[in-house]
């Protein structure tokens, strides 16, 4: 027997978003946030002018609420052991001794 268009199962339809739709519905509603890098240890400029052109805020305060420290040095265990779950540092504690 042959199955007609009529008797076949109904079909889903399916909606593809475009990618002009998918960047509109990613896009969050508020102001841009910021990354806060604090360059209290940070003694090169090359590593303050790519944060600042990646739109990273400078902070040379490290008892701020900044999201990333930059150090060009070890960075005792202490500190590390304080830091919040959002903040992130370059540096691994004691580095000093593997050279």
């Amino acid at each position: 027997m042959e199955s007609s268009e009529d008797e076949s199962p109904e079909h889903k339809v399916v909606e593809i978003a475009t990618p002009k739709e998918k960047k509109k519905k990613l896009k969050k509603e508020g102001p841009k946030q910021h990354l806060i890098m604090c360059s209290k240890d940070c003694r090169y400029n090359v590593i303050k002018r790519v944060c600042r052109k990646m739109d990273f805020k400078m902070d040379p305060d490290e008892n701020s609420d900044w999201d990333v420290y930059w150090s060009d040095t070890g960075v005792l265990p202490e500190f590390i052991q304080k830091l919040k779950t959002h903040q992130r540092i370059n540096a691994n504690p004691n580095i000093q001794a593997l050279a």
